[in-house]
Protein backbone atom coordinates (compact mmCIF):
# COMPACT_ATOMS: atom_id res chain seq x y z
CA UNK A 1 0.00 0.00 0.00
CA UNK A 2 1.45 3.62 -1.22
CA UNK A 3 2.08 6.15 2.16
CA UNK A 4 -0.14 8.56 2.31
CA UNK A 5 0.93 12.31 1.89
CA UNK A 6 0.11 14.76 4.86
CA UNK A 7 -0.01 18.30 4.06
CA UNK A 8 1.68 21.37 5.68
CA UNK A 9 2.05 25.39 5.01
CA UNK A 10 3.84 28.25 6.07
CA UNK A 11 6.26 30.86 6.23
CA UNK A 12 9.15 31.69 9.26
CA UNK A 13 12.05 30.46 6.60
CA UNK A 14 15.02 32.37 7.50
CA UNK A 15 17.29 32.58 4.66
CA UNK A 16 18.09 35.46 2.30
CA UNK A 17 16.08 33.80 -0.56
CA UNK A 18 13.13 33.60 0.83
CA UNK A 19 12.68 36.32 3.60
CA UNK A 20 8.94 36.72 3.23
CA UNK A 21 8.19 33.55 1.28
CA UNK A 22 5.17 30.97 1.89
CA UNK A 23 5.67 27.67 1.70
CA UNK A 24 3.95 24.20 0.73
CA UNK A 25 5.08 20.98 1.46
CA UNK A 26 3.43 17.41 1.22
CA UNK A 27 5.80 14.63 2.72
CA UNK A 28 4.85 11.49 4.43
CA UNK A 29 5.00 12.77 8.00
CA UNK A 30 6.28 16.00 10.09
CA UNK A 31 10.02 15.00 10.22
CA UNK A 32 10.04 14.50 6.70
CA UNK A 33 8.34 18.14 6.23
CA UNK A 34 11.23 19.74 7.66
CA UNK A 35 13.95 17.20 5.57
CA UNK A 36 12.23 18.35 2.64
CA UNK A 37 12.16 22.02 3.89
CA UNK A 38 15.69 22.90 4.78
CA UNK A 39 16.50 21.06 1.58
CA UNK A 40 14.64 22.74 -0.53
CA UNK A 41 15.66 26.19 0.76
CA UNK A 42 19.06 25.79 2.20
CA UNK A 43 17.38 26.27 5.60
CA UNK A 44 17.78 24.92 8.80
CA UNK A 45 14.64 25.01 10.53
CA UNK A 46 14.16 23.24 13.47
CA UNK A 47 10.76 21.13 14.78
CA UNK A 48 9.28 23.82 17.35
CA UNK A 49 9.87 26.61 14.56
CA UNK A 50 7.87 24.61 12.04
CA UNK A 51 4.96 23.89 15.32
CA UNK A 52 4.58 27.30 15.97
CA UNK A 53 3.99 29.28 12.75
CA UNK A 54 2.77 26.10 10.51
CA UNK A 55 -0.37 24.75 9.17
CA UNK A 56 -0.51 20.85 9.17
CA UNK A 57 -3.33 19.08 7.54
CA UNK A 58 -3.62 21.37 4.70
CA UNK A 59 -1.54 23.56 2.04
CA UNK A 60 -4.19 26.43 1.91
CA UNK A 61 -5.97 28.38 -1.02
CA UNK A 62 -3.50 29.29 -3.08
CA UNK A 63 -2.84 25.47 -3.60
CA UNK A 64 -6.08 24.25 -4.90
CA UNK A 65 -6.29 22.43 -7.82
CA UNK A 66 -2.80 21.01 -7.35
CA UNK A 67 -3.33 17.53 -5.87
CA UNK A 68 0.52 15.62 -4.71
CA UNK A 69 1.49 12.25 -5.94
CA UNK A 70 4.92 12.86 -4.52
CA UNK A 71 6.70 14.64 -2.25
CA UNK A 72 7.15 18.20 -2.75
CA UNK A 73 7.80 21.40 -2.27
CA UNK A 74 6.27 24.56 -3.53
CA UNK A 75 6.42 28.47 -2.47
CA UNK A 76 4.86 31.70 -2.79
CA UNK A 77 7.55 34.75 -2.91
CA UNK A 78 5.26 36.12 -0.19
CA UNK A 79 1.52 35.92 0.60
CA UNK A 80 -0.27 38.29 -1.57
CA UNK A 81 1.63 36.13 -4.66
CA UNK A 82 -0.85 33.88 -5.89
CA UNK A 83 1.19 31.55 -8.41
CA UNK A 84 2.67 28.67 -6.35
CA UNK A 85 6.09 27.59 -8.10
CA UNK A 86 7.62 24.35 -7.47
CA UNK A 87 11.46 24.10 -5.45
CA UNK A 88 11.41 20.29 -5.32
Amino acid sequence: MKKKLKLYNGGQVYTEDFKRSYFYVAAYNFKHCIELLNEATGSNSSPSQINAYWNKGGWGNVMQGIEPTEPCVYYTKDISDKEPKRLL
